[in-house]
């Protein structure tokens, strides 16, 4: 087993939401292209629009999720929505680390990137997922601090 193997789709990985998993595996596809395309030299505009590609998808990834948290009252939505507040700030890290010197972006980044994505889904996504699938089961959070309860 390689250090990258954990990219490929796992069924440890699998939620139970058709739309998020499928949404994952679409990411972890695109991080095993950016990996191919680190690993073979390819130019760094086909690594760059690699990278932008993966930036785009979670960011969707993450306003379909906020969507599915805001219309089934999810208590842990602003904790959720801080969690992919601090994902996107670590990647648009990683872009400026490309731009600025397209040969730091390593193997090792991309492994870093997967590895903050993989704990997403398994820290941050699972418990969100058991809700949406069982609101009922898992509603017993009376005085929650949660997006419906704001406004």
């Amino acid at each position: 087993m390689t250090d990258m193997d954990h990219l490929a789709w796992q069924d440890q990985y699998a939620l139970g939401h058709g739309e998020i998993d499928q949404q994952h595996r679409a990411l972890l596809s695109l991080l095993r292209h950016l990996r191919q395309a680190i690993a073979t030299s390819v130019d760094s505009t086909t690594i760059e629009n690699s990278l932008q590609e993966i930036v785009n998808e979670t960011l969707n990834h993450f306003r379909d999720e906020e969507k599915l948290m805001g219309g089934s009252n999810y208590p842990g939505y602003l904790g959720h929505r801080a969690a992919h507040q601090n994902l996107e700030a670590a990647m648009g890290k990683l872009v400026a680390t490309f731009e600025a010197d397209p040969a730091s972006f390593t193997l090792e980044t991309v492994a870093a990137l997967g590895e903050l994505i993989l704990h997403h889904i398994c820290e941050e996504d699972q418990p969100m997922v058991q809700f949406l699938n069982a609101p009922d089961a898992t509603a017993a959070t009376e005085g929650k601090l949660t997006a419906a309860s704001l406004f």
